[in-house]
């Protein structure tokens, strides 16, 4: 994103960088792990879920969870060690909301949307601390981007999966909202106010008016398939607001690139 100090040389950087992302994938993949370990018993009535590796056969709980400690702990020293204390603190916090407050919230709550999408938002503030050393209120309006986003392109998810998910016992809005209104005021809701702090990052000074002119209309595409995803409640338009989501979010990030490195 252009975040690089002056006089910071761009070897230096680029190592920072593939520090950074090696130590967020570590630390990724070991959450992904323990979630599946947690998990291992609902996987087994989900059909979307049958292939994992602990409940497919492939590796044994025991394995699952020491493969997952292993190598959540091994990145979380080596963000410390490598990057920053304040990048590794954050991963380890991201870690502890997803898989100690968002997932035994999967089957309590339908608020667990909301609350997942927390620490499915933060590694941007962690890549931004790591280059900047410090947060400022540009990083979370990205945060913000990242977490309006994952509302409606998980809600399309649970749509599709609904059954599934209602196998296993998890409160999802669309497994619940019977009549289909609430998803539809999520969808809608979230995709407006994701429209809007997009172009935000133009009011703070981080972008310029290529992305303004590039995120207002990805954001209106965006919300048109939204829209029409809320009042045409169907696997076919849940999917086509899956894939808009998929196309969304990198679209905007190259047109934010592009705006900073290029045009900036």
């Amino acid at each position: 994103l252009g975040l690089v100090h002056k006089g910071d040389s761009l070897a230096g950087y680029g190592l920072l960088l593939m520090h950074t992302v090696l130590g967020t994938a570590l630390v990724s993949g070991g959450v992904a792990a323990l979630n599946e370990y947690i998990e291992r018993k609902q996987d087994k009535l989900m059909h979307r879920t049958k292939l994992r590796p602990i409940h497919s056969g492939r590796l044994t709980a025991r394995e699952g969870l020491v493969f997952g400690v292993g190598i959540l702990v091994i990145g979380i020293v080596y963000l410390a060690a490598m990057v920053s204390l304040a990048t590794s603190l954050l991963s380890f916090i991201t870690m502890f909301l997803y898989l100690f407050i968002y997932t035994p919230l999967k089957s309590r709550t339908t608020l667990n949307t909301l609350v997942g999408a927390v620490p499915g938002a933060l590694p941007p503030v962690g890549g931004w601390l790591a280059a900047q050393g410090t947060l400022s209120p540009e990083v979370w309006t990205i945060f913000g981007i990242l977490f309006l986003w994952q509302i409606p392109h998980f809600l399309a998810i649970a749509w599709i999966y609904r059954r599934d998910y209602g196998r296993a016992g998890y409160k999802m809005v669309p497994v619940l909202d019977t009549s289909g209104k609430m998803t539809a005021v999520y969808i809608i809701s979230f995709s407006i106010a994701l429209l809007l702090c997009s172009l935000a990052l133009s009011f703070v000074g981080l972008a310029g008016q290529f992305y303004l002119a590039g995120s207002a209309i990805l954001g209106v595409v965006f919300l048109s398939v939204g829209i029409h995803t809320a009042f045409r409640q169907n696997n076919l338009n849940a999917k086509r607001l899956f894939i808009a989501s998929v196309i969304y979010l990198p679209a905007l990030l190259v047109i934010l690139m592009i705006d900073r490195t290029i045009l900036g």
